[in-house]
């Protein structure tokens, strides 16, 4: 598999800042096209768009003028590095929307993304676009917060929850162990609290008890299932027991991970327990390192994405 071409949207905030650094070291380190994008949000949905546009084109022209500027001086930072870079302006009144439209139509394999600085309304976990762009794009969006530092991938925790979603998270987990030479931890948190929704699975029809020794072998049996031949030689089985998003991001700052990677939601007997709404979208605000969620639909797992 081969990450062709990465999208980074940038609002000049310093958590996109931080989001274009990270992207710039996968661009570099993977060879891969990176493009930086900028939305120009003009007026919202409530107003008509063209007579804005008339109306405000001087406002409209040095906004853009400034932006434009401050690509030519990232530009110019970064001329040293070999990279095949991009930039682009494009004017929208829904952001996310014009994103996602941008992405599929350039084809793009991986976006990253700031998690804070998409908002118009304060008090949200994340921003508004970061918001709807990982529920609905088609494209995996790695999440970066300003304070995580760019360092080499050589830690990939992927949490599982046992779906046919979870197959998508380990292949990508593969893919991108072999691309940084990294190595998997593959991981299931038993929530106790929860325990009476999985008697359907009669393989943990045991959690209905105390978690004991048996019950984590049985769990580590279940996991040899997601396995792929590529991480026989370089997973690392966890088995925890508690909420799922409080373990995650406990385990991530004990052993130093590099990079999370979730689904958006699981099978659904599970969705109350790992949909978005709940861990994931509380991993991608607390986590200690950045955070891919992959894509849907045909762009579900980056091990299918083109040139894998």
């Amino acid at each position: 598999m081969n990450i062709q071409s990465i999208l980074v949207p940038v609002d000049f905030s310093p958590h996109a800042d931080q989001a274009l650094n990270h992207a710039v070291f996968w661009a570099e380190t993977i060879g891969a096209r990176l493009t930086v994008l900028h939305v120009n949000t003009l007026f919202g949905e409530r107003h008509n768009y063209d007579e804005l546009v008339k109306k405000y084109d001087e406002i409209i022209k040095k906004e853009e003028e400034e932006a434009r500027r401050w690509m030519e001086a990232h530009q110019r930072n970064i001329a040293e590095k070999r990279l095949d870079v991009h930039y682009d302006i494009i004017r929208a009144a829904r952001p996310a929307t014009a994103i996602m439209d941008y992405a599929t139509k350039h084809k793009i394999d991986l976006m990253f993304m700031g998690t804070h600085g998409w908002s118009g309304s304060p008090g949200l976990l994340i921003g508004d676009v970061l918001d709807k762009i990982l529920r609905l794009s088609d494209i995996p969006v790695i999440t970066v917060h300003k304070d995580h530092p760019v360092k080499d991938i050589k830690k990939i925790l992927a949490p599982i929850d046992f779906s046919k979603y979870s197959e998508k998270v380990v292949k990508d987990a593969e893919v991108l162990a072999n691309l940084f030479d990294a190595e998997v931890h593959l991981m299931y948190v038993i929530e106790k609290e929860n325990a009476q929704s999985f008697q359907w699975l009669d393989d943990i029809r045991l959690l209905l008890k105390d978690v004991d020794d048996e019950i984590v072998e049985r769990v580590r049996n279940e996991l040899e299932r997601f396995k792929t031949p590529g991480l026989t030689q370089r997973v690392v089985d966890v088995v925890r027991v508690g909420r799922p998003y409080e373990q995650i991001d406990l385990y991530a700052r004990e052993q130093a991970i590099d990079l999370i990677i979730m689904a958006i939601r699981g099978y659904s007997r599970f969705e109350y327990f790992w949909s978005f709404g709940s861990n994931t979208e509380r991993v991608v605000k607390m986590a200690p390192c950045p955070v891919l969620v992959t894509g849907r639909k045909k762009h579900d797992a980056i091990s299918e994405n083109k040139g894998g």
